[in-house]
């Protein structure tokens, strides 16, 4: 054998044994699974079904969790998930102009100036789920709000007057509301049945221990 074949030789063995010390290395990991996923890229995670677990413990804290979990689902968090992924645009354009004004706006005077209306009174029961959640007692009476996301559109609100109830669900609230629009349907509510419809059966997956708390139209 040539010295030159030998050479040759040499490095391909060498090759072969740097090959197989190489450590395989793992892939990056993907997305985490959602709690609820539906066909249409409608998401509903587990944070989000556990972020009012303190308001419904302070609410009723006799309330059963699938009762609770399917009332959050059916009021809140399933109309959120499909208008959320119908109007992404429409949906970051309302957010953008409510983180704006809430930037601004540090008592409820303040948002007063900015405009909107006076809601109520009004019973905490037939408010939006974060709307009720926010305006838990009286110790937050005169203070503007966080940014709160609702299927219909995001909300910065103070509130203004606090009358307790025999028990906190009966609660009347009077709050001032600036409201961006986050879809262009006139009748949301003719919107959502109607895309409740479409994705009827598209139930992509669900975490074993929520499949009690699906409504009807997307029960498997």
């Amino acid at each position: 054998m040539t010295a030159a074949a030998r050479s040759l030789r040499a490095a391909v063995v060498l090759a072969s044994l740097c090959a197989c010390d190489e450590t395989p290395q793992p892939s990056p990991p993907g997305p985490a699974r959602a709690a609820i996923e539906i066909a249409g890229g409608a998401r509903i995670t587990r944070e989000e079904l556990t972020a009012f677990d303190a308001y419904y413990d302070g609410l009723d804290p006799t309330i059963g969790l699938r009762h609770r979990r399917a009332v959050l689902l059916e009021r809140h968090l399933l109309p959120l998930a499909l208008a959320r992924a119908a109007f992404p645009a429409l949906r970051e354009q309302a957010l953008a102009k409510a983180r704006e004004l809430a930037s601004v706006s540090g008592n409820a005077l303040a948002l007063q100036r900015a405009g909107g209306e006076v809601l109520g009174p009004i019973a905490r029961a037939a408010l939006p789920v974060p709307l009720a959640a926010w305006a838990r007692d009286q110790s937050v009476i005169g203070a503007v709000s966080p940014i709160l996301e609702t299927p219909e559109a995001v909300l910065v609100v103070a509130l203004l007057e606090h009358h307790p109830g025999f028990t906190p669900v009966g609660d009347e609230l009077v709050f001032h509301v600036v409201r961006f629009p986050a879809h262009d349907q006139q009748d949301f509510a003719a919107w959502l049945q109607d895309e409740r419809l479409r994705r009827k059966g598209g139930l992509v997956h669900c975490d074993q221990d929520v499949l009690p708390a699906l409504p009807t139209w997307l029960a498997p």
